[in-house]
């Protein structure tokens, strides 16, 4: 296993041509956990590194050609805010 820092607030995660290269010739497995997670930002502020910056592990993954797997750990992000004593959120809770 490697830990590969970047930057998803730049194309290509802020990985140098060398480095992705490389990348692409060796990878099996990407681990996404990375997010910028501002609940009060908009779409446009947060689409960079929420969206361009998975699109891009996506690129790296498709590039390897060999069954590269791609696991992306999300977050509770998408839920409202509610009060302290409210019930917590379940699975099958209608968000509608």
């Amino acid at each position: 296993m490697e830990v590969v820092q970047g930057d998803f607030s730049k194309p290509r995660i802020g990985i140098d041509a060398q480095c992705w290269a490389r990348l692409v010739g060796e990878v099996e497995v990407v681990v996404h956990a990375a997010a910028a997670v501002e609940l009060g930002a908009t779409f446009q502020q947060l689409s960079q590194v929420n969206v361009e910056g998975t699109r891009a592990l996506l690129e790296l993954c498709r590039g390897a050609g060999k069954g590269c797997a791609l696991i992306h750990v999300s977050t509770n992000g998408i839920f409202p805010l509610v009060e302290p004593q409210a019930a917590p959120w379940r699975e099958d809770f209608n968000t509608e």
